[in-house]
Order: C-alpha cells, then structure tokens, then sequence
C-alpha cells in the first residue's frame, strides 16, 4: 500500500455534566486508540476527535419513519445506492454532529447511569440516529458506563447491555465495553466521588478497561478500513450499505436463499 489510509474514532461523551468523570474515561479510551494507531503506523493513521454533548441541543425523534428511509421506502428501478434521505429536523446540534459520525470510523459512546440505566441524552442522540444511510454498517462501537449516587453495582452492567442494544439497532457491531467507578468488585466505591475531583482518576481498573475499549474499537476500526480498500469495487457492487430498509429492483430478496437452495431446506424432514 503506497499511501496511508486514515481511519477517524470519534469519542462522545452523552453526560448531563460536563468535563467530569464519563468525558475523562471517553478521553482515556481515545488516547488508548491513538497509543495503537503509533503500532499500525506504517499502514494506518488513526486520528481521534472528544465531544462533550452535555450542552449540546439534541431535539426528539418526531417519528417521520418514511422521511428516513430511501424513496420514502418504496423499491426503485436500478441497483444504485440511494442518499436522498434523512432526518427532517435541521435546526439543532445533530446537523453538526451526523457528518462527524458519517466520518467516523469508530465510535465510543460513554454515558453515566441514570435510573440503572443511560442518560436521556444517549437516547435522544440513537433515535436521531434512525435513518439508515448505511453510514454505521459494520462501524464498530465502543461502550462505557460510569455510575456516581445509589449502590454499589449502580447499574453499569444493565446499562452497557442497554446501550449495545441501541448500538446493534442501527447495524453497529459492538467491539467492547467498560464501566467505571461501578463499586465492588470492578472499581471504586462510588462514595469516593464528591462532586469535585474526578473519582474515575483513582479507578485502575476502570482505566484498563476503557484502554481495552479505546484498543478494540481502534483495531476494528482499522481492519474493516483496510479489508475495504482491498476489496474495492466488489465492496460497493456486492456489500450492502444499509441493511434494513428496501434495496432497489430486488427489495428484499438478499434475505432469502436461491430458489433452489429454498426447495432444498423444506424438503429436509
């Protein structure tokens, strides 16, 4: 390869607070990337780019279901891969932050837990996320939790479950996830939090994971950017961009087998 491809890992933190624990760790893991971006360098250039939502305006879903999918989710004539679709709502922070994602060649998600769960705004930023471009198919996702007020067990581990789920939703696949300052046995007691230092600092074992994380998502990232460049023109003739809406003259007949193959499995007793 006589050129360098670039692969992009965007770290969002979706805290209501900003500049606290959840951005540190999402900071943390991003450095982890960049520390395996100077072992792949002569193949890839891994750059990494933080962003804090915690003041950003994410605006609901107003459930325009057919504005986001392609031709309004009728089949078309052709086999061309179809752009002209999207969100309908324009006047918020998602009009930035979608081309930063589309971009991206990995991502990391980090949300504290709220109610054993992740913040409302984590939830805002996937159900903008809905129309499927294709622009996270086969992106792989990093995920981390941090837990502050209530038990032990705050709820890191229901989260991280919860949120990969919004994560496989739009056709990510999930390369690893990390929790924080999640109490016994994985880390600190969340007591050590006091709302001033940064309690996820003094968490070794948090930082690891997250180092596990920043890692994953970064050799993922790197791997299918490589087996993408090779594969070239077969990639885009025979890879599919977006998995669940209609697909041109053949809708949905890449979810069934040859007709032959068909016949050959219901005759089977």
């Amino acid at each position: 390869m006589s050129e360098r491809l670039k692969v992009k890992i965007l770290g969002l933190s979706c805290a209501v607070r900003s500049a606290r624990n959840t951005a540190w760790i999402v900071l943390y893991a991003l450095k982890a990337a960049e520390k395996f971006g100077k072992r792949v360098k002569e193949l890839v250039e891994i750059e990494t780019e933080f962003l804090d939502l915690s003041h950003k305006e994410i605006r609901q879903c107003c459930g325009q279901q057919l504005s986001c999918l392609p031709n309004k989710g009728v089949p078309w004539k052709g086999t061309e891969v179809r752009r002209d679709f999207g969100c309908v709502i324009k006047n918020d922070y998602m009009s930035q932050l979608w081309p930063k994602i589309e971009e991206a060649d990995g991502l990391i998600f980090g949300s504290p837990v709220h109610q054993h769960s992740y913040t409302s705004k984590f939830r805002l930023l996937m159900e903008r996320l809905y129309p499927w471009k294709g622009d996270f198919v086969n992106k792989p996702a990093g995920i981390i939790t941090t837990a502050f007020a209530g038990p032990p067990f705050g709820g890191c581990e229901s989260a991280l479950r919860e949120m990969a789920t919004q994560a496989i939703a739009v056709e990510m696949v999930v390369a690893a996830s990390g929790t924080a300052i999640s109490g016994p046995p994985y880390g600190p007691s969340n007591a050590e939090e006091d709302g001033r230092a940064l309690g996820v600092k003094k968490d070794q074992t948090g930082k690891e994971l997250a180092t596990i994380v920043g890692r994953r998502v970064a050799e993922f990232a790197t791997m299918f950017k490589l087996a993408k460049h090779e594969l070239g023109a077969l990639y885009e003739r025979e890879f599919f961009h977006y998995l669940h809406p209609p697909h041109a003259e053949w809708p949905w007949a890449w979810y069934r087998l040859d007709k032959e193959e068909e016949e050959y499995m219901r005759s089977l007793p």
